[in-house]
């Protein structure tokens, strides 16, 4: 599952950066259940543990959405929440997720 926002930051990222991956990744989101945004008090949860506000809403959907595990490469805003818990979500690489999936 993932959250319209992290669609679109997804989307967006793709295009700039990996134009033919574009596809792949719109044929992958009709698998995909999609979650919807999270309310401000969540949004407002997820700034105070340091995300830029561009990047709150991703962790607000999946605390929202009561996931156990949130999948990010990005080490730059998520970096200091890898491998921690947060709420009740598991900030986690996509190694540290396939791992854990490896491992169950």
């Amino acid at each position: 599952m993932t959250s319209q926002h992290a669609i679109f930051e997804a989307d967006r990222n793709l295009t700039l950066k990996s134009p033919s991956g574009a596809e792949a990744f719109h044929q992958v989101l009709k698998t995909v259940h999609r979650l919807p945004d999270a309310g401000p008090g969540l949004f407002a949860w997820a700034v105070s543990l340091g995300l830029p506000e561009n990047d709150a809403p991703i962790l607000a959907a999946a605390a929202a959405a009561e996931a156990d595990l949130l999948v990010t490469g990005d080490r730059k805003h998520f970096g200091h929440l890898h491998g921690s818990t947060v709420g009740r979500v598991r900030v986690a690489t996509l190694v540290e997720a396939l791992e854990k999936v490896v491992a169950s």
